[in-house]
């Protein structure tokens, strides 16, 4: 929600002043650095679960050679 308001936030108050072509511009391309964030968001949330799950798999592995021994 956060990246919504800052994203419309700066659009509609550089539309408000002398700046309209810089608030328009703003809609056009202010989209791209808050749809990066997103990305690299998801990106660190796989990351942390492909590393939990790799720790639950090495366990269960290593629980699984202990009984053969």
């Amino acid at each position: 929600m956060s990246l919504i308001f800052g994203w419309l936030v700066p659009a509609f108050s550089m539309m408000g002043t002398d700046a309209a072509p810089f608030g328009i511009l703003w809609l056009l391309f202010g989209w791209i650095f808050p749809v990066i964030q997103l990305v690299l968001f998801r990106v660190v949330l796989e990351l942390f679960i492909a590393t939990i799950r790799t720790v639950q798999n090495t366990a269960g592995t290593r629980q699984e050679i202990q009984v053969l021994r």
